[in-house]
């Protein structure tokens, strides 16, 4: 599992998932210590890896995670 304690340095958090429900999920883990940083979270539900190059040229200094692509595999085909 990923450190809320590493997500507070950023300012602004995009998490982009195809599970309708990863959203709630995250932010039990990691809401709390976000919203004591000011960090701004943004949920959208779509599959980025179909998107990636637009997010890429979008994005071009952002740090990208890959979690669960793997687990989220079956979904995209």
């Amino acid at each position: 599992m990923m450190s809320s304690r590493w997500l507070q340095r950023f300012s602004r958090i995009d998490l982009i998932d195809l599970d309708p429900y990863a959203h709630r999920l995250f932010r039990w883990n990691h809401g709390r210590a976000l919203r004591e940083s000011g960090t701004a979270l943004h949920y959208a539900a779509f599959d980025a890896l179909d998107h990636l190059d637009a997010l890429l040229k979008q994005h071009p200094s952002a740090t990208i995670f890959f979690d669960n692509v793997l687990g989220q595999h079956l979904f995209r085909i």
